[in-house]
C-alpha cells in the first residue's frame, strides 16, 4: 500500500513539471517541461502579437502573461532537454495509474509491471499525438485520453499477473 501511494505521489509530482504552451504568434500548442513545479497546465499569451503592453492588462491577465513569459518563453531549460517530455508523460501516467489500480483493487505492482505499462503508454502517447495532428484535438484532451488509456493498460496488466499468480 505504501508503494502504491508513493507511485501516485511521484506521478503527481512529475505532473507539476509538465505544461502546455501556446505559441504567441501562431497559437500552436506544445508540451514543455517547467523549471519548477506548478499545478497550472496551460500557458498562453494574453497579449499575443498586439501592441498592448503589460501595464494595459488587468491584474489577472498580467499575472497570466508573466507566468507565460517566465515558464514558457524564458525557460532556463534548453530546447534539447525539452525532448525528454516524450519519456516523462508516459512515465507519470504509468506510475499514477498503476498506483491507483494497486490502491483500489489491492493488487501489488512490480518494477517489471510498471516497465511494461510505461512501454505501452509510450506507444499510445505517440499514436495519440499522431492522431492529434490529423484531427485537431486540444493537447489537454490528449492528456485526458492518455490517462484513461493508461488506467486501462495498468488494470489489464495487474489483472493478468493476478491470474498467473493464482495458477502458479
Amino acid at each position: 500500500m505504501k508503494k502504491a501511494i508513493a507511485e501516485i505521489l511521484l506521478g503527481l509530482f512529475l505532473f507539476t513539471f509538465i505544461g502546455i504552451g501556446y505559441d504567441r504568434e501562431f497559437g500552436e500548442p506544445t508540451f514543455f517541461i517547467k523549471y519548477k513545479p506548478n499545478f497550472k497546465l496551460i500557458y498562453s499569451s494574453q497579449i499575443g502579437e498586439s501592441d498592448l503592453r503589460l501595464d494595459d492588462l488587468s491584474k489577472e491577465n498580467k499575472q497570466n502573461e508573466q507566468m507565460f513569459i517566465n515558464f514558457y518563453e524564458n525557460s532556463p531549460i534548453s530546447d534539447e532537454f525539452q525532448n525528454i517530455i516524450v519519456v516523462i508523460i508516459p512515465l507519470l501516467f504509468s506510475l499514477f495509474s498503476s498506483g491507483l489500480i494497486s490502491v483500489f483493487f489491492q493488487k501489488n505492482s512490480t518494477f517489471k509491471l510498471i516497465g511494461i505499462s510505461f512501454l505501452l503508454n509510450f506507444i499510445s502517447f505517440f499514436l495519440l499525438t499522431f492522431i492529434y495532428w490529423n484531427s485537431g484535438w486540444n493537447f489537454a484532451h490528449l492528456l485526458l485520453v492518455l490517462g484513461f488509456i493508461s488506467c486501462l493498460i495498468s488494470s489489464f496488466i495487474l489483472k493478468k499477473t493476478a491470474k498467473l499468480d493464482k495458477v502458479n
